[in-house]
């Protein structure tokens, strides 16, 4: 399955988010790479070195795009960023220890945890 994102963890551990929505985690160098968790709709990811981090889907009960936090290197329950487009190729997220960013599209938004509330950036991206 296509590699939709990376995230480098560490000297010998990724993970990767392939387009069927298995998140796949090297902790050899890129040696193995098992399976650590399934997201249907999957378009983007990022994780911190500690197992935090973020995930975006698309799914029928979201108008936008569906976010769960990971801890652990695993997915809780997604809240609805609504108006960001869920279009596959589009899509990317980002966590820090202070924020969450999502760009969908043109348009951004942030949030101060990834469960958190999320609000529309001012501008466009893509201007």
């Amino acid at each position: 399955s296509a590699v939709l994102d990376l995230s480098s963890i560490g000297r010998d551990v990724a993970s990767v988010l392939c387009a069927d929505g298995r998140a796949r985690t090297t902790e050899d160098g890129g040696e193995t790479w098992p399976e650590t968790f399934r997201v249907e709709g999957a378009l983007a990811f990022a994780v911190l070195t500690d197992g935090r981090g973020a995930i975006a889907s698309v799914t029928d009960e979201c108008a936008g795009t569906s976010v769960a936090a990971l801890e652990e290197g695993v997915p809780g329950e997604p809240v609805c960023v609504e108006g960001a487009e869920a279009t596959p190729g589009s899509v990317a997220i980002s966590v820090s220890d202070e924020v969450a960013w999502l760009v969908a599209g043109d348009t951004a938004f942030t949030a101060p945890e990834v469960t958190g509330r999320w609000v529309q950036a001012k501008g466009d991206v893509g201007s």
